[in-house]
């Protein structure tokens, strides 16, 4: 491997029966080379999203779910996703409707949501 290498596998914690398993020892560099996030600029880029004007219900729930990922939520991560949709999306009566509803739960934001959409573009199509 080369003296660097064996510089850094000698720093791992690792029982000496894995320090034979090609899995194992990939594990371990691969946690170590990895860049770490930093978990501030990632939950503020969460923070910051906002429905575009032309944006759907399901892209802009997906871009939250895909921003949470290296957030650090954990157990909050549905209450922060259901929390950025209410105070994120463009329609500023809706969002007002949702913040008054205490039992609102992250599937029945998203099922508000998808419903207006599907009246909206009803609504179009009759026009």
């Amino acid at each position: 491997m080369g003296p660097e290498a064996d510089d850094i596998f000698a720093s791992f914690d690792i029982f000496e029966e894995n320090k034979k398993k090609y899995a194992k020892v990939k594990e371990q560099f691969d946690k170590y080379f990895i860049v770490r996030r930093n978990v501030i600029f990632e939950r503020a880029k969460f923070n910051k999203r906002k429905q575009d004007d032309d944006e759907g219900v399901e892209s802009f729930v997906t871009s939250l779910y895909t921003l949470t990922e290296h957030c650090g939520y954990n157990d909050l991560r549905q209450e922060m996703i259901r929390d950025r949709i209410v105070v994120g999306i463009k329609d500023s009566n809706l969002s007002l409707k949702m913040q008054l509803d205490p039992e609102l739960t992250l599937k029945k934001a998203i099922r508000t949501l998808m419903l207006m959409q599907l009246n909206r573009n009803s609504t179009k199509l009759n026009l």
